[in-house]
């Protein structure tokens, strides 16, 4: 992968981890107001006009590919449980939890991906994953629950 696309791609990441941080720190407010299910369908009806509007016009010009029934799946799997049931909850528990709490959890996904690798692909992980996914679960540990309100850092 050449240095261009590299630096484009991290660009890309920052931009919308920055813009999720955003979005969750401002829902805050909007949760003391509103239940989940009315800001979730507000962020869904906003979310669904704009991917339209971009997908649309270039699903007309290129098309939209083979369909194989794996491949059905996975669309069907990323739409219902992984884009409405995953952000519901997760709206859901910023308005229990608060976002400041919440945005600890924001670093389990790779421990997740790892266990999913393992388990659907068979994949054997690497030493500096299993390392990771202990960096992630100690620091959870620590910055959560009672440890964390017992202890100082200073």
């Amino acid at each position: 992968m050449d240095n261009k696309k590299m630096l484009l791609g991290i660009g890309i990441l920052l931009v919308a981890q920055f813009s999720a941080a955003t979005y969750m720190v401002l829902s805050e407010d909007m949760l003391e107001k509103y239940s989940h299910y009315q800001v979730s369908t507000l962020m869904f009806s906003v979310a669904f006009i704009m991917f339209t509007a971009v997908t649309v016009p270039n699903a007309l010009v290129h098309g939209i590919g083979q369909r194989t029934l794996p491949g059905i799946f996975c669309i069907l799997y990323g739409g219902i449980v992984s884009l409405c049931l995953a952000n519901n909850l997760w709206i859901w528990g910023i308005q229990k939890i608060g976002s400041h709490k919440a945005v600890i959890y924001n670093n389990l996904p790779p421990v997740f991906a790892l266990l999913a690798g393992i388990l659907f692909l068979n994949e054997i992980p690497l030493p500096s994953q299993v390392a990771g996914v202990v960096t992630i679960l100690v620091g959870l540990y620590v910055f959560s629950g009672k440890w964390s309100q017992t202890k100082s850092f200073l």
